[in-house]
């Protein structure tokens, strides 16, 4: 079947291309919705993701800006008692294009990844398609709706449950199906196999989407490398600006100590500017591009990898050893390393 998918982070947009080759080889068309407003600048991605012919159309939205005062625009009332067409009439006012898709998004599957308010409109708006959710980082392996919440979005606002919890949702894809506790997602569960969809990749693919994202950047200019993934911790208020950059100066003393040449990968939420504070110690990497590209070519090596706190480290294939600094990284870290 045509396939939509619904994507606001390069994680998502990583794994959609991946299925979308795979879906594409079947002989089914794929659309990206890209809800363009979580990541700063994510509309620099739209003519890159437009050139990859694994999507027949990219269909740029907003999404977190436009209900971030959801209450205020709508009013108290329809907030509470009709919070459902409220949010469909906005999200249609301020995309009108939704509407342009909408035969092909009602005879498609809809993945919709992380499911949260955002993805709230197509539960709504099509409240008979087959829909699954994918996993998104550590977070996916710690959901639990409360019952207050399942009650009050049941019988009382009559909204979408969200986080996979609507019965329109079928299917939650994740690496680790032994690793999902929640019940109502236990049942869902499907094996989210990433090393087949790339090893399901022809040659050609892979180079069209590590060109996408990194052009002819010089990744490769140094034999022994480290790479160090950050984390919004300051943006996000869980540390000072000041810690936060210790941080990241420990991991970078360490592996220049280690003969490594230091790069760093920005979180594209994070506003630091890390050239700026280290110089020439480090070579800092775009920040819009998904880590997992790196697994597409032996290439992208690196001797060491650090973070704080990023799943994304535990995905890479190419990284002789992996640091994590917190307990929630160490249980990536687990996570692969166990199975």
């Amino acid at each position: 079947m045509n396939q939509t998918f619904v994507c606001c982070s390069t994680y998502h947009i990583y794994l959609a291309i991946l299925e979308a080759y795979k879906y594409k080889k079947m002989g089914y068309e794929s659309k990206l919705v890209f809800i363009t407003d979580k990541i700063v600048e994510g509309e620099k991605l739209i003519h890159k993701l437009e050139k990859i012919d694994a999507f027949k159309t990219v269909i740029p939205i907003k999404g977190y800006s436009i209900l971030k005062d959801l209450k205020k625009r709508v009013g108290i009332f329809n907030y509470i008692f009709n919070r459902a067409s409220a949010l469909k009439e906005v999200m249609e006012a301020e995309n009108p294009q939704l509407l342009e898709y909408e035969e092909f998004f009602s005879n498609s599957e809809l993945n919709l990844f992380e499911i949260n308010r955002t993805r709230a409109y197509f539960i709504i708006k099509y409240p008979n398609n087959f829909m699954r959710m994918h996993e998104d980082g550590l977070s996916a392996y710690h959901k639990k709706l409360s019952y207050t919440r399942i009650f009050n979005r049941k019988y009382i606002t009559r909204y979408p449950l969200l986080k996979g919890h609507d019965k329109q949702v079928k299917e939650f894809l994740v690496q680790f199906p032994e690793k999902i506790y929640d019940k109502v997602l236990k049942d869902k569960v499907r094996k989210l196999d990433v090393n087949l969809l790339e090893n399901g990749l022809t040659e050609q693919e892979k180079i069209k989407i590590v060109s996408i994202f990194l052009d002819d950047y010089p990744i490769v200019d140094f034999e022994k490398r480290a790479l160090i993934i950050t984390q919004p911790l300051s943006e996000l208020d869980f540390m000072s600006e000041s810690e936060k950059i210790n941080l990241y100066k420990d991991m970078i003393t360490d592996a220049i100590n280690d003969n490594c040449k230091v790069y760093i990968k920005t979180h594209p939420r994070e506003r630091t500017d890390y050239k700026l504070v280290f110089g020439d110690s480090v070579i800092v990497m775009p920040k819009l591009f998904p880590l997992e590209v790196f697994n597409l070519s032996k290439a992208f090596n690196f001797e060491k990898g650090y973070t704080y706190h990023s799943s994304a480290l535990g995905n890479l294939k190419y990284i002789n050893k992996k640091i994590f600094y917190d307990k929630m990284g160490n249980d990536a870290y687990n996570l692969i390393s166990n199975n």
